[in-house]
C-alpha cells in the first residue's frame, strides 16, 4: 500500500527517532533507508531488525559537486522504483506523530486519490515532540487549495503520491524544469494536481518539520534563494494561465522569497542579493516589480524587516 523513503548522509542522531515513529506500523507499509553517505557504519544499521525497513547504500547518486542536484536525480530515480499505490518521502531530521501514524495509514488503504498534502508544526526542540503528540481516531480530509496551501508543496516530508497517477503524468514531464530547480517535488505534484483534480489536503498535524541550523555560506544561501524563485516559479508558470500566476506568485513571493531575500541581504550583501533578483525579475508577473526588488535592496537591513511584517499583516500572511 504505501512505502516510506528517507534519503540521509548517514545522520544517525535524526535517522533512529524517526524510524522509532513509522517503524511499528501494522498494515503492508516498507520503509526504505537510503543512506547517500560517503562512509557510511553500516554496522550501526545492523542493530535495526525490524523486516519492513530495507537499507539501501548508494553513494553515487551524490557524484555531482551539487547537493542539489543530487536531491533531485536521487528523488527521481526512487519514485520510478517504488511498487506500492503510494509514495511518502520523508526527510530524515523530521518527524511523525506515531498516534496519528496509524490512524494515516489505515486511512490510507480504502483511498484511491492522487495524493495527498499533510499540515505540520515546526519544532527545533526535541521535547516539543512530547507536548504536541495527541490522538484523535479520524483523519479530516479536505479539498487541496493551490492557493492556499502552494508554500507546503516545497516540503517534502509532507507530500504522499499515488504512484499511478505519476506513470500516467511522466512522459509529459520537462526534463529541464525536473531537473534544474532544487524542487522536483513541486513540479510533479503540479503536474499531478493539474491532470487529475482530486489532490486532497490533510488538516491533522502529522508531520513535525525541524527547522533552524542553517549553515551560513554565502555561496549556499544565494543558491537557495535563487532555487526559492525557480523551484516555485517555473513550474507554477508553465502550468496556470496569468491570472492564477498572478496570484500565486503574490503568495509564493510574501511567504517565502522575502524572508531569504532578507536572510541574503544580512549574510551576503546588497549587491550580491539584487544580483539573484534580476536574474528571475522575469518570472514576475508584475511591471514595477524590479523597480521595488531595487528599492528593497536599498533598505537598510531593519528596514527590510519592517516592511516584510508591513506587507505579510496588509495581505494576511
Amino acid at each position: 500500500m504505501l512505502t516510506i523513503v528517507i534519503f540521509t548522509n548517514s545522520r544517525y542522531h535524526y535517522l533512529f527517532p524517526l524510524l522509532e515513529d513509522i517503524k511499528s506500523s501494522n498494515t503492508n507499509t516498507k520503509i526504505w533507508v537510503v543512506d547517500y553517505g560517503k562512509s557510511p557504519d553500516k554496522n550501526i544499521y545492523k542493530s535495526i531488525k525490524n523486516k519492513k525497513i530495507k537499507i539501501i547504500f548508494d553513494k553515487k547518486s551524490s557524484k555531482y559537486n551539487d547537493h542539489t542536484r543530487n536531491f533531485t536525480n536521487r528523488y527521481y530515480k526512487y519514485i520510478q522504483l517504488i511498487k506500492t499505490k503510494y509514495l511518502w518521502f520523508i526527510g530524515d531530521d523530521d518527524r511523525i506523530d506515531k498516534k496519528y501514524f496509524q490512524v494515516l495509514l489505515k486511512f490510507l488503504r480504502y483511498q484511491d486519490g492522487s495524493g495527498f498534502t499533510l499540515s505540520y508544526v515546526s519544532f527545533q526542540e526535541e521535547n516539543f515532540l512530547e507536548e504536541a503528540q495527541y490522538s484523535k481516531k479520524v483523519i479530516r480530509e479536505e479539498n487541496f487549495s493551490l492557493l492556499n496551501d502552494v508554500n507546503n508543496l516545497g516540503m517534502i516530508s509532507t507530500q504522499i503520491i499515488n504512484i499511478n497517477c505519476f506513470k500516467k503524468i511522466k512522459k509529459n514531464l520537462d526534463k529541464k524544469i525536473l531537473f534544474n530547480y532544487g524542487y522536483p517535488q513541486i513540479y510533479i505534484i503540479l503536474e499531478i494536481i493539474k491532470k487529475f483534480k482530486d489532490w486532497k489536503k490533510i488538516s491533522n498535524i502529522i508531520v513535525y518539520y525541524r527547522v533552524g541550523g542553517i549553515i551560513k555560506i554565502k555561496k549556499e544561501i544565494l543558491k537557495r534563494l535563487n532555487q526559492e524563485f525557480k523551484g516555485y516559479l517555473i513550474p507554477l508558470k508553465q502550468a496556470y494561465y496569468s491570472d492564477i500566476y498572478k496570484k500565486l506568485f503574490r503568495k509564493i513571493f510574501i511567504k517565502n522569497i522575502l524572508s531569504w531575500i532578507l536572510f541574503s541581504i544580512e549574510i551576503c550583501g546588497k549587491r550580491n542579493t539584487y544580483k539573484i533578483l534580476k536574474n528571475n525579475n522575469k518570472l514576475s508577473p508584475f511591471i514595477l516589480s524590479n523597480f521595488i526588488i531595487k528599492i528593497l535592496v536599498l533598505m537598510s537591513p531593519q528596514a527590510v524587516i519592517n516592511s516584510i511584517k508591513k506587507i505579510k499583516r496588509i495581505f494576511n500572511f
